[in-house]
């Protein structure tokens, strides 16, 4: 059997980009634009983000849910948020535990976590409200 060529970062995140850009076409942009306002009123309220915890929050689904990793990207590149690194107990960094969810709708895989950059600690839920 031969083994298929590794793809290159480039084209593997090019590739990645493609995907979140078709789910975001067929979610529609109506709904695009209406996560993108709950994920920033969602981000005032809290420092770490974890994508899952934005969905129980109150995100309403769209026809292809996936199109959400569109959003948060559009939110990592206007200066929103940040995705963090995550350093384990003994690990010798400075940064605190925060964890790492492990996504069962996933295959269990390891979830991303982000910091907002717009997080203000006062922010009541009457002000979060869409």
């Amino acid at each position: 059997m031969k083994r298929k060529k590794r793809k290159s970062n480039e084209e593997a995140q090019r590739e990645a980009e493609e995907g979140m850009d078709q789910a975001a076409d067929h979610a529609g942009e109506e709904w695009a634009d209406y996560a993108y306002r709950f994920l920033i009123k969602y981000a005032k309220g809290q420092r770490y983000i974890f994508p899952p915890d934005v969905w129980e929050a109150g995100l309403r689904e769209s026809d292809s849910n996936r199109a959400f990793g569109s959003v948060m990207q559009r939110a990592i590149h206007d200066n929103i948020m940040v995705r963090i690194e995550f350093y384990g107990p003994g690990g010798g960094h400075d940064r605190p535990f925060i964890g790492c969810w492990n996504n069962p709708n996933r295959h269990n895989a390891p979830t991303p976590v982000y910091e907002s950059l717009i997080y203000s600690p006062g922010t009541t839920q009457a002000e979060l409200s869409l």
